[in-house]
């Protein structure tokens, strides 16, 4: 009889997947006190290198423990240079970020919503990575982190964000915000489309339950934002959400 991990019961993966977040979860106190130490005796730029090659592997780990398997198509795409890079992306669902971290770059930094920040334990990890929270309230303060975010790209960083604001309800591609753009035009950054299928259904909205799923990821090619100069941030935002739509996953 051939095997088919879909004939396992669900609450399995479930079960498999509760496990391996408390493991992670029980590791991470030791974890941060060890890199504590690690950056007060090697200093800061080893300790980061560290923890993110330890998050690439305990994201792997946990998109293995749903049974999920992740398959990229265009990742040549991606400049050897890793600097002054944003990644735009469409967001499905919360692995979307374990799954960059695991699969794409582990150098990303996630500019995403303040909500995320209080998910157990991704928030933990994402403060601990420098992830820069925005809010849809508009404020000094919120017109600020655009500036921040043009500064930290120009000065090299690799960052991911998700011009939609939300996770899609139904999958497909929604509307973008202009103002997501604001920093990476500003940064002259070079700009990566990537499309992500199929990460919603390890765990779909509403459910508890998680699932294995074959997550298919596409990498466009790099948009220069000094070739669009005279687009209107909307006209901008359309023109990479075309772009986006235009990626396909082969099957």
């Amino acid at each position: 009889m051939k095997f088919s991990i879909l004939k396992i019961p669900i609450y399995l993966f479930s079960f498999v997947e509760a496990i391996s977040m408390i493991l992670i979860w029980l590791s991470s106190m030791p974890v941060f006190l060890f890199l504590w130490l690690f950056g007060l005796v090697f200093g800061r730029y080893a300790k980061d290198y560290l923890l993110r090659i330890y998050v690439k592997y305990a994201s792997k780990f946990m998109i293995f423990a749903t049974c999920s398997s992740v398959k990229i198509y265009g990742k040549e795409n991606i400049p050897r240079d890793r600097s002054n890079i944003l990644y735009i992306a469409n967001h499905l669902s919360y692995f979307d970020i374990i799954i960059t971290y695991g699969f794409i770059d582990r150098h990303a930094r996630f500019i995403a919503r303040e909500d995320l920040f209080h998910v157990p334990i991704l928030g933990l990890w994402m403060n601990a990575l420098d992830a820069i929270s925005i809010s849809r309230s508009i404020s000094r303060g919120e017109i600020k982190k655009f500036s921040y975010i043009a500064e930290e790209l120009k000065n090299g960083a690799v960052m991911v964000m998700f011009p939609e604001g939300t996770r899609s309800v139904n999958g497909s591609l929604g509307q973008f915000y202009t103002s997501s753009f604001r920093s990476g035009r500003k940064a002259c950054s070079k700009m990566i489309p990537m499309r992500i299928w199929n990460s919603d259904r390890i765990l779909p909205r509403g459910s508890r339950l998680i699932r294995p799923a074959k997550v298919k990821i596409v990498i466009g090619e790099v948009i220069d934002p000094k070739d669009y100069e005279k687009a209107k941030p909307s006209e901008f935002a359309e023109m990479i959400r075309d772009i986006m739509l235009k990626l396909k996953a082969d099957e």
